[in-house]
């Protein structure tokens, strides 16, 4: 609910979805601008107990992405989230409120109740409600992303936990023709989404993969980046030989603190035995705890992971601009590094630390497809509709 009680006076007719709400204001004093109530922020009351799922990590009503490299264990990761949630089972000593689960999982539906088996055989988990769709759906298709609302609504009606969550595994099987690499269709995805969790009251989580040369950032489009509430990013463990420890960091929250990364041990459980009398058993992620020495090591490569991304943003949001300015010609990497911004105030004195971190964000920002290099060291972004490329009328700084 919002923070605002309903101004009779200006309020738009509830049934356009568009009421807002105002504390203790007096119907004189409301206006409106287009149609809807202005928000008065003086009159502003902050809440102080926000709806969570996972207190500190996921709010109810927004947008989340998971991401991770290939193989890291994201499935047994997400489905021991899933689980605890549906149970109201802390996670690491973290409260978490009962949740009714949507779990979309156009990749491998079996896989995800594989690798929640594990913890759904308590008796609590009887009267959980973590229910599983076999197929994806197109984020990307108004007609059914409308048909989407309607049956997420009416299947959370039924259920009686207080909190929703609504996972959609993975984001490449869920998009129908649609490019991840586009600003336009992911900017529609994560509209579709944003509209899912307002209309539902649910968290809506999107399960994407990392890119090949920053396991730190989502594939594709930074529309995503910028569109998403939370982002939160699993990779594995430092000097971990077996790799079967791996961390979720939360790598941006909109409404709240980051928190400390959350560990989890991948291991196998056993579920019985087969015909022949093998041992059978399904994948599983365990909450485990983090030393100091570790939890040290994960936040220093999170401030490292975070400030390669600011840069790569500044580099092509400079490159976006010339773009605008030029045509798309293409430019070298020393005119890039006489605009670029406040992410590289550090190496700004150091002509040569500046050039290397300049050129570090452009090669990865070429391996992204977001920016193409002609052979000669000189780069342009890639040409994108001007209808959703916004970022190109910004100033050259």
């Amino acid at each position: 609910m919002s923070p605002f009680p309903v101004c009779t006076r200006w309020a738009v007719p509830k049934n356009t979805g568009n009421t807002m709400t105002y504390p203790n204001i007096a119907a004189t004093r409301c206006q409106s601008f287009m149609g809807r109530v202005l928000v008065q922020a003086s009159s502003y009351v902050p809440n102080l107990d926000r709806p969570y799922l996972v207190k500190g990590l996921l709010l109810a009503g927004q947008v989340s992405l998971l991401v991770g490299p290939p193989n890291t264990g994201k499935s047994s990761v997400i489905a021991c989230l899933a689980a605890h949630m549906s149970m109201g089972h802390a996670i690491s000593g973290i409260p978490v409120r009962r949740t009714a689960i949507l779990y979309i999982a156009a990749e491998d539906p079996q896989g995800i109740a594989e690798r929640a088996y594990g913890y759904l055989r308590s008796p609590v988990a009887n009267i959980s409600e973590f229910f599983i769709h076999g197929e994806g759906i197109n984020l990307t298709d108004d007609a059914e992303m409308a048909a989407c609302r309607a049956e997420a609504v009416r299947l959370f009606s039924g259920t009686d936990a207080p909190r929703r969550l609504i996972v959609i595994d993975t984001l490449n099987l869920c998009i129908g023709d649609g490019d991840e690499n586009s600003s336009r269709d992911m900017s529609r995805v994560v509209g579709h989404a944003q509209r899912l969790a307002h209309e539902t009251g649910a968290h809506v989580m999107i399960i994407h993969h990392t890119g090949a040369s920053d396991a730190g950032r989502p594939r594709g489009s930074t529309a995503m980046q910028g569109n998403a509430d939370t982002i939160l990013v699993l990779r594995k463990a430092d000097g971990q030989e077996g790799g079967q420890l791996v961390l979720l960091t939360q790598e941006k929250q909109r409404s709240m603190a980051k928190g400390k990364p959350l560990a989890f041990e991948i291991g196998s459980y056993e579920i019985g035995q087969d015909e022949d009398g093998d041992t059978v058993t399904v994948p599983i992620a365990r909450p485990a705890m983090l030393s100091s020495s570790q939890l040290a090591r994960a936040t220093e490569s999170r401030k490292l992971k975070g400030e390669s991304q600011s840069r790569e943003a500044e580099v092509l949001r400079v490159l976006r601009a010339l773009h605008a300015a030029d045509g798309g010609k293409y430019h070298e990497a020393r005119d890039v590094g006489a605009r670029v911004g406040e992410a590289f105030e550090s190496v700004r004195n150091n002509a040569d630390s500046l050039r290397k971190a300049v050129r570090r964000a452009l090669d990865s920002l070429v391996s992204e497809k977001e920016v193409e290099h002609s052979g000669s060291n000189t780069f342009r972004a890639v040409p994108l509709d001007a209808a959703t490329n916004n970022d190109a009328q910004l100033p050259l700084g």
